[in-house]
């Protein structure tokens, strides 16, 4: 009986070892990102749909091979944008930001993750869920240095863009015609 214990322990223990020898460090994976991601940033050419894919996945399959490493978070944020910008999957997007808030809450861009929930909804135009994002941002963080933003876009969901800039012109010849 203790000879059966014994060989199973060691099974246990080199099957270990095994694991670990043979999947990649997180440095080296750390490594292989940071290399990836600057080629494809400094490329100053068109980026393929495949090497976007491939970014999203080395991002993702990190936060999920190592969620408790402090860099986890970031790769989640930076796929979200990748997300939005590279696949126009809004809710791809917004289901990473809203795992980052769950999963992640002493992570220092927690607060611009509720600030850009607003940013994509409205950039979908889905005004509503832009509204009690960017309204759920202000409740939380009301100090915060985008709260004001948050509060000027809430102001101006939905609004046609020329329309905005014909306020803009006409605050502006106001303030123009105050200050001669």
């Amino acid at each position: 009986m203790r000879k059966r214990s014994f060989t199973c322990l060691m099974t246990l223990i080199i099957s270990a070892c095994c694991i670990i020898a043979c999947s990649p460090s997180k440095n080296k994976r750390i490594e292989s990102i940071n290399t990836y991601e600057s080629k494809l940033l400094n490329a100053g050419q068109s980026i393929k749909k495949e090497q976007y894919d491939s970014l999203l996945n080395m991002f993702e399959s990190f936060a999920k091979d190592f969620p408790k490493d402090s860099l986890a978070p970031g790769y989640l944020y930076k796929a979200s944008s990748l997300y939005v910008y590279a696949r126009n999957n809004v809710d791809k997007s917004i289901e990473l930001l809203d795992k980052i808030i769950s999963e992640y809450p002493d992570f220092k861009g927690v607060s611009e993750c509720y600030f850009y929930k607003g940013f994509v909804y409205e950039s979908a135009n889905r005004v509503d869920e832009a509204h009690k994002a960017y309204q759920a941002f202000i409740e939380k963080y009301p100090d915060h240095y985008l709260a004001k933003d948050a509060q000027f876009q809430m102001q101006n969901l939905g609004t046609d863009p020329l329309e905005l800039v014909k306020r803009f012109e006409a605050a502006d010849s106001t303030n123009n015609i105050a200050n001669k």
